[in-house]
């Protein structure tokens, strides 16, 4: 498997676990650990999945995602999923500081700066994180994440009727996202 396709694989362990399917999720796991035996960052990174995914012990997968990115550290995929692993496990600021590093390498990396979105939601600052949001949407218009993330800080800020929007967007670009489903679903009911 190329970095390509490593990545898709990736995706599709998160989507398994993401619609609780535990077994296909394990199993694209293996494979990925089996297709990624002689390339040492891709198999700390499927390692870190296990960790996660299989053993729920984060602190093991951090550090597998870190040593991923230590053995690759001119891949800014390993670099964003230290980021992202931060700011899963309520470490803020380090992956605000961990996404200016991608951004300083790649300023149109979109997924980094729909991340740095994220990251300004958590920390309660919405308006900002919109602004990321729509950045990363200039890059990827169809990026049904971005969209979705709008909606949440529009609602965060109490603005329903305009998070609705953004949900019905969300599922334009990806008819089984199924947080904007949810989401929509709550923006509507604050609105009764």
């Amino acid at each position: 498997m190329d970095r390509t396709d490593l990545i898709r694989t990736s995706e599709q362990i998160d989507h398994f676990f993401d619609l609780g399917d535990v077994s296909g999720g394990t199993e694209a796991i293996e494979r990925a650990l089996e297709a990624t035996r002689d390339q040492p960052a891709f198999n700390a990174f499927f390692q870190a999945e296990a960790a996660g995914y299989i053993r729920h012990d984060s602190r093991e997968q951090g550090r597998l995602f870190q040593e991923a990115q230590r053995l690759d550290p001119e891949d800014l995929f390993f670099l964003r999923t230290v980021g992202i692993w931060q700011l899963m496990n309520g470490k803020v600021w380090a992956a605000v500081k961990t996404f200016d590093r991608v951004l300083a390498i790649d300023a149109k990396d979109a997924d980094t700066i729909r991340c740095m979105g994220i990251a300004h939601s958590r920390l309660d600052r919405d308006r900002k994180a919109i602004t990321f949001y729509q950045e990363s949407l200039k890059i990827n218009p169809k990026d049904s994440d971005a969209f979705r993330q709008i909606g949440v800080s529009y609602s965060k800020l109490g603005e329903d009727r305009e998070a609705l929007e953004w949900f019905r967007k969300a599922l334009q670009y990806n008819e089984l996202d199924y947080d904007a489903m949810r989401q929509l679903g709550i923006s509507l009911a604050m609105l009764e």
